[in-house]
Parts: structure tokens; sequence; C-alpha cells
């Protein structure tokens, strides 16, 4: 079967997440002195080599789907065809941003119920650099966007597609929100190493509940934006790169204070 993929749109997708998930190893690191202090030359090299198969499947997957179930990608599509995207980008630029910070502000006030897991893991995070903290806003913006939106939604609502569709042939309702759940429910399930590396992952502690619920929250927020404004995966990348919205929010802004003390 011939692949029907535009490989220039494959090429950037995949050069930029392979840069992106470069540019999140000091942040890791950083937050974690266990991994720190095993990470090798030749334990890079694996990384590296498991990033670029991880990313080339996810993109190549993405790609042959997507628009089968009416995804779109309107910006890079455009823009390697010559048309003009200024008007476009700028018409979902502000909603995109403003979404980001209302995110942002529904995952400071769910961390209110989880204060001793948010202390631990705002903790652990202020310690980290402001430069590491934003080249890591970077893989959230695209690594995890390509990843999660781009790859496992698509599959996950073209499943449900294969198994129910409307009479005019797209995705039903019910399955494109069925995938977002799953999709956020997944995300936030993803970041649960990186908090058992900080601290335990533990029901008194409430750690994998707050992990998990500060990043399917946004993951929900986003997906939200792409179907309400139209599918679309540029705009909830626009969206993760209101930095407020990934960094994650509270811990940007003791940093956003801490940075101009300076």
């Amino acid at each position: 079967m011939k692949l029907n993929i535009n490989w220039k749109l494959f090429l950037i997708l995949f050069v930029t997440s392979i840069i992106a998930s470069v540019l999140v190893l000091p942040y890791a690191l950083a937050l974690s002195p266990a991994l720190a202090s095993v990470f090798t030359p030749v334990v890079l090299i694996a990384q590296l080599i498991q990033s670029i198969i991880l990313f080339a499947i996810a993109i190549l997957v993405g790609l042959t789907l997507y628009k089968r179930v009416g995804f779109k990608i309107p910006i890079l599509e455009g823009w390697l065809e010559g048309k003009e995207v200024g008007n476009y980008f700028k018409s979902i630029l502000g909603i995109s941003v403003e979404l980001g910070v209302l995110a942002g502000v529904l995952i400071i006030l769910f961390s209110f119920i989880f204060t001793s897991a948010s202390s631990i893991l705002q903790g652990a995070e202020l310690t980290v650099p402001v430069w590491k903290s934003f080249l890591a806003s970077f893989y959230g913006g695209i690594g995890e966007e390509i990843l999660f939106r781009l790859f496992v939604m698509t599959v996950i609502v073209w499943i449900f597609y294969k198994i129910k569709k409307t009479p005019e042939g797209k995705p039903t309702t019910v399955g494109i929100w069925l995938a977002i759940i799953i999709t956020a429910i997944l995300f936030g399930v993803g970041h649960l190493p990186i908090t058992g590396s900080i601290t335990a992952i533990t029901p008194p502690g409430n750690c994998q509940s707050h992990s998990t619920e500060r990043n399917w929250c946004n993951n929900i927020w986003l997906a939200l934006l792409e179907k309400r404004i139209g599918i679309s995966h540029d705009q909830s990348l626009l969206c993760r790169y209101s930095v407020a919205c990934h960094v994650p929010p509270d811990t940007f802004f003791i940093n956003l204070v801490k940075f101009s003390a300076i």
C-alpha cells in the first residue's frame, strides 16, 4: 500500500521533535538527580536512538491517519504549499494563548486539592534554573503534542471511526470525546515516571493523583480547543506555547518573580 504522506511535513515534524527531545534533557536531569547519576554518553546515545524510532513511528502513523478522521495541520501544510497563512495564524493566536493561560489557572486551582503533593513537586521544580525550564517547554509544545495529539489521539479517533461513523462518513462526536478523555488520561499517567523519580508515588502523598490531574486537565483543555475552534494540531501547539500553560504554570509564575529579582 502506497503511503499518502507529505514527506516535507514529516521531515519538519521529525527534526523539530528530535531537537525538542534534546532540549528537555537539562531539565529532566536537573529535576531527577538519580537519573543524572546514571546518565552516561552511552545512555545519551540510546536515548537519542529511542527518540528517533519513537517519533518516526508516531509521525508516520499520525500523518497516515489524520486526514482520514478530519484532522488538519493548516499552518504548516499551507506554508509548505506556498499559501498565505499569516492571517489564519493571527486569527487563532489570541484565543490559543488566552485558553492556554486559563488552563494554567485551572491547574493552579486544582493544585490546592493536593497541597502536600503540590509542595513536593513545586519544591523540586524550583531548584531547576529558569533557562532549563524554558528549554523544556519546547518539548511540551512540540514533542508531547506530536506523540499524544498527532499520534495517540488520531489513532484512537480512527479506531472509533472504524467502529462507527456518521452518515457523512466522519467520526462521531462520542468517538471524538472518548478519544479526548482516553488521550488525556494516558497523558497524565505518562508523567508518573518523572514524578516517581522526585518522590514516592503513594496514595498518602497523593502524588500520583496530582501529577496525573494537572497534566490530564491541561490535555483535556487543549483537546477542547481543537474541537471547538476546528480540529487542528496547530492550534493546540500554539496553546502549549503560552508558557504559563506548561512549564508548569505555578512554577512558571514563581520562577518569573525569581528571574526578575536577578
